[in-house]
Protein backbone atom coordinates (compact mmCIF):
# COMPACT_ATOMS: atom_id res chain seq x y z
CA UNK A 1 0.00 0.00 0.00
CA UNK A 2 1.40 3.52 -0.68
CA UNK A 3 0.47 6.13 1.13
CA UNK A 4 -0.92 9.38 0.67
CA UNK A 5 -2.36 12.37 3.00
CA UNK A 6 1.00 13.35 5.19
CA UNK A 7 0.55 14.85 8.15
CA UNK A 8 3.16 15.62 10.89
CA UNK A 9 2.72 12.66 13.04
CA UNK A 10 0.65 10.39 10.69
CA UNK A 11 -0.57 9.51 6.93
CA UNK A 12 -3.29 7.57 5.12
CA UNK A 13 -2.68 3.56 4.28
CA UNK A 14 -5.35 2.83 2.32
CA UNK A 15 -8.40 3.81 4.11
CA UNK A 16 -6.70 3.77 7.56
CA UNK A 17 -5.21 6.87 9.24
CA UNK A 18 -1.74 5.09 10.68
CA UNK A 19 1.47 6.94 12.56
CA UNK A 20 4.79 7.04 11.69
CA UNK A 21 5.45 5.34 14.32
CA UNK A 22 3.49 2.42 14.14
CA UNK A 23 4.69 2.28 10.12
CA UNK A 24 8.33 1.97 11.40
CA UNK A 25 7.29 -0.83 14.03
CA UNK A 26 5.12 -3.03 12.16
CA UNK A 27 5.72 -2.63 8.43
CA UNK A 28 8.48 -3.37 5.48
CA UNK A 29 8.72 -2.68 2.36
CA UNK A 30 7.05 -4.59 -0.56
CA UNK A 31 9.71 -4.88 -2.48
CA UNK A 32 13.25 -5.01 -0.84
CA UNK A 33 11.72 -6.29 2.64
CA UNK A 34 13.48 -3.20 4.83
CA UNK A 35 12.11 -1.51 7.71
CA UNK A 36 10.72 2.01 6.63
CA UNK A 37 12.14 5.30 8.38
CA UNK A 38 10.47 8.55 8.93
CA UNK A 39 12.20 11.49 6.98
CA UNK A 40 12.46 15.32 6.78
CA UNK A 41 11.69 16.59 2.88
CA UNK A 42 12.39 20.16 2.21
CA UNK A 43 11.27 19.83 -0.87
CA UNK A 44 7.73 19.39 -0.29
CA UNK A 45 7.39 22.56 2.26
CA UNK A 46 3.24 22.06 2.67
CA UNK A 47 4.21 18.99 4.12
CA UNK A 48 7.53 17.81 4.46
CA UNK A 49 7.49 14.92 6.46
CA UNK A 50 7.38 11.91 4.63
CA UNK A 51 8.16 7.89 5.12
CA UNK A 52 9.96 5.62 2.96
CA UNK A 53 12.26 2.63 2.78
CA UNK A 54 15.94 2.77 2.21
CA UNK A 55 15.31 1.73 -1.31
CA UNK A 56 13.67 5.55 -1.69
CA UNK A 57 10.35 3.16 -2.85
CA UNK A 58 7.10 3.59 -0.73
CA UNK A 59 5.34 0.65 -1.04
CA UNK A 60 4.33 -1.17 2.30
CA UNK A 61 3.23 -4.48 3.62
CA UNK A 62 2.71 -5.52 7.22
CA UNK A 63 5.51 -7.85 8.35
CA UNK A 64 2.54 -10.55 8.45
CA UNK A 65 1.78 -10.50 5.43
CA UNK A 66 5.67 -10.27 3.98
CA UNK A 67 6.57 -13.11 6.27
CA UNK A 68 3.37 -15.45 4.97
CA UNK A 69 4.90 -14.90 1.04
CA UNK A 70 7.64 -15.56 2.06
CA UNK A 71 6.47 -19.20 4.02
CA UNK A 72 4.22 -19.54 0.36
CA UNK A 73 7.02 -19.07 -1.66
CA UNK A 74 9.28 -21.95 0.54
CA UNK A 75 6.35 -24.14 0.31
CA UNK A 76 5.81 -24.09 -3.37
CA UNK A 77 9.76 -24.35 -3.75
CA UNK A 78 9.67 -27.70 -2.09
CA UNK A 79 7.17 -29.02 -4.46
CA UNK A 80 9.02 -28.71 -7.73
CA UNK A 81 11.94 -30.77 -9.32
CA UNK A 82 15.31 -30.79 -8.44
CA UNK A 83 16.49 -30.04 -12.38
CA UNK A 84 13.90 -26.68 -12.23
CA UNK A 85 15.30 -25.40 -8.87
CA UNK A 86 19.19 -25.97 -10.43
CA UNK A 87 18.20 -24.12 -13.54
CA UNK A 88 16.54 -21.47 -11.60
CA UNK A 89 19.56 -20.72 -9.49
CA UNK A 90 21.89 -21.20 -12.55
CA UNK A 91 24.14 -24.22 -11.37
Amino acid sequence: MIPTDYTRYDCKLGDRTISYEKLCREYRCRRCGSRIREWYDAAHPEQPWRVRCNCARNDFVTERKLAQSRSDALEVADGLPVEFLAMVKGE
